[in-house]
């Protein structure tokens, strides 16, 4: 009967034993499993602060480069209308004044070659007003605006710049179409002025979903990673790209020139 009783007590505490690791083992997964979700949510407040400061950041951008587009086309007013009229007044009335005048020869030279200043003046100011503002994208779109650039920068010695596009002739947002333009020139004027490139390939891809450029050129390249010490230019087209959520992908290497493709999705 004792023997029995000592069973049953040890039975019973072996029980009461098992209830308790059992019981202990539920606390501790309750509270790693309460932890897990308090860290998920955690992480999941971190990544949309992450996002919310991401997007501000880029919103922040955005209206920077606005900003600047909107003075560049103030400038480009000012300069065409304003400036450009004034000279080509003055011109109009130099011209009506030699007409109605009596003067030597070596006097029309002077008041000839005054005029051809004023001539090249008004063109420079008006090339300027249009790098400034190109009214041929605003008119026109991208693929007309790229070749006539290329067309103007073609004309500089010793340099071969091609411009080829694929896909349809199409039209996008207007403050896109000019955030693919300015990256255009500055990564075309980089091939020239930095690379030292004696021939540049600009190709435009275009379709309803993507608009693409893609810069090529036969430069003295860099290494990638160090590419910002050399100035801010790729920096600043890399804000512009990451602005519009655009992909931005370069490949070069010293002495073997460089290759820069950017894609901007189309909404």
């Amino acid at each position: 009967m004792k023997l029995r009783r000592q069973q049953t007590w040890l039975l019973g505490l072996a029980v009461v034993l098992t209830m308790a690791i059992l019981l202990v083992i539920l606390v501790f997964r309750n509270s790693r499993y309460k932890r897990n979700i308090a860290e998920q949510h955690i992480k999941i407040k971190e990544q949309q602060l992450s996002e919310l400061r991401k997007e501000r950041e880029l919103l922040a951008t955005r209206s920077v480069l606005q900003g600047e587009e909107s003075e560049r086309s103030r400038m480009a007013r000012d300069l065409h209308d304003g400036l450009g009229g004034l000279l080509s007044g003055v011109k109009i009335n130099l011209s009506s004044m030699k007409g109605n005048s009596i003067i030597t020869s070596e006097n029309a030279q002077a008041f000839d070659h005054a005029i051809r200043l004023l001539d090249t003046s008004i063109s420079e100011l008006r090339r300027v007003a249009h790098n400034l503002m190109p009214e041929t994208l605003n008119h026109y779109g991208l693929k007309t605006a790229l070749n006539d650039f290329v067309s103007e920068i073609g004309t500089v010695p010793d340099t071969r710049l091609n411009f080829r596009s694929f896909g349809e002739d199409l039209r996008y947002n207007g403050q896109l179409e000019l955030t693919v333009y300015r990256i255009a020139q500055e990564l075309v004027n980089n091939a020239l002025k930095h690379a030292g490139a004696g021939t540049v390939d600009l190709q435009l891809i275009a379709s309803t979903d993507r608009v693409c450029i893609q810069v090529v050129d036969n430069g003295r390249g860099f290494i990638p990673g160090e590419a910002g010490k050399n100035g801010k230019g790729l920096v600043s087209i890399r804000e512009r790209v990451q602005a519009y959520n655009g992909r931005f992908d370069l490949e070069s290497k010293p002495g073997d020139g460089t290759e820069i493709s950017i894609e901007f999705p189309v909404s």
